[in-house]
């Protein structure tokens, strides 16, 4: 419960702080699952392959097909977002599907 000061500003009970607490906490575990920032425009093999709701093994195999074409930086394999979404428009143009 928000209360009044004395001089017109609100005073933050007890209970509200652990509250919003309890919120920010189930937030930030929230930004940590993601594991990126919402702004990142690559994505790893895991979270391209939840991206397109194919399994590790899945993506890999379109990757060896030439189907999809990854960003290899040193030791790493990313996918940008942009050639995700490419990839799945050019699936459901080849199938006859939407892609909205």
């Amino acid at each position: 419960m928000i209360e009044n000061g004395g001089d017109g500003s609100k005073i933050l009970t007890t209970d509200d702080l652990e509250s919003l607490q309890v919120e920010m906490a189930a937030l930030r575990a929230k930004i940590d699952a993601l594991g990126r920032t919402p702004e990142s425009p690559l994505l790893n093999r895991e979270e391209a392959a939840e991206y397109l709701r194919l399994s590790v093994r899945t993506l890999n195999t379109v990757v060896a097909e030439g189907d999809l074409c990854p960003i290899r930086i040193r030791n790493r394999v990313l996918f940008h977002i942009d050639t995700l979404n490419a990839f799945v428009r050019s699936r459901a143009e080849r199938e006859g599907g939407s892609h909205e």
